[in-house]
């Protein structure tokens, strides 16, 4: 296997992750008790996303758009622009 930075590549929409996770879990009912720590870590997210903005860092920039933290690279978001992610993510696997 080769484990070229390439091949590791991934994006994730966290925030809808866990959205999908609580509302449609097999046994919706047992979800419950995640409602709480899921929107404690969806604040905890919202304020790593506001100190990266601080930050600037490229690199952490790009892992945020790959977690979709920032409006703009996440696809529901009026703010999304498609084309601006791939041209920074491209930048990141040209790496």
């Amino acid at each position: 296997m080769n484990n070229d930075k390439k091949d590791m590549f991934v994006k994730v929409d966290v925030v809808s992750l866990l959205d999908e996770i609580q509302n449609n879990a097999i046994h919706p009912k047992d979800m419950a008790a995640l409602k709480i720590p899921f929107g404690y870590f969806r604040t905890l997210l919202n304020e790593v996303a506001r100190r990266a903005v601080d930050i600037n860092d490229d690199e952490l920039n790009k892992l945020m758009i790959r977690m979709c933290l920032y409006s703009v690279s996440q696809p529901n978001s009026e703010d999304y622009d498609g084309e601006l992610v791939d041209l920074i993510l491209a930048s990141e696997a040209n790496q």
